[in-house]
């Protein structure tokens, strides 16, 4: 929950998974607000073609893919990557091996991350 509303991220994960195991995950983030983009575009950021693509693209390699909703990019990349680690176990997540992948990336988003306490991602 951000002071905007709730963060929707889904998460797609391999077909083949197995059970108990913790698997590499890839937050894919926006780097634009979703606010006024399903006026244009007819979906949000996480919606997408592209995003599910990515997602389902990188489940079938064997790693779990977070896909969020976008209404403070630099914010909610944080924000997203924090829930993923602090609830790691449940979603099958490898806390340790996490990456993120944004599109489009100013550069404001990414030095907000580098400049985080999640840094090291």
């Amino acid at each position: 929950m951000t002071g905007s509303g709730p963060l929707v991220m889904d998460l797609y994960y391999p077909p083949a998974a197995a059970s108990g195991s913790r698997l590499p995950a890839v937050v894919i983030v926006g780097g634009y607000p979703d606010v006024g983009v399903p006026l244009v575009l007819g979906c949000t950021f996480r919606e997408m073609e592209f995003c599910t693509g990515w997602a389902r693209l990188i489940a079938r390699h064997g790693m779990v893919a977070i896909v969020g909703t976008s209404q403070h990019p630099a914010t909610d990349a944080q924000t997203m990557i924090r829930y993923a680690r602090q609830h790691a176990a449940p979603l099958a997540i490898d806390e340790q091996t996490m990456v993120c992948m944004q599109h489009p990336a100013p550069g404001r988003t990414r030095l907000s991350l580098l400049m985080s306490d999640l840094g090291r991602i």
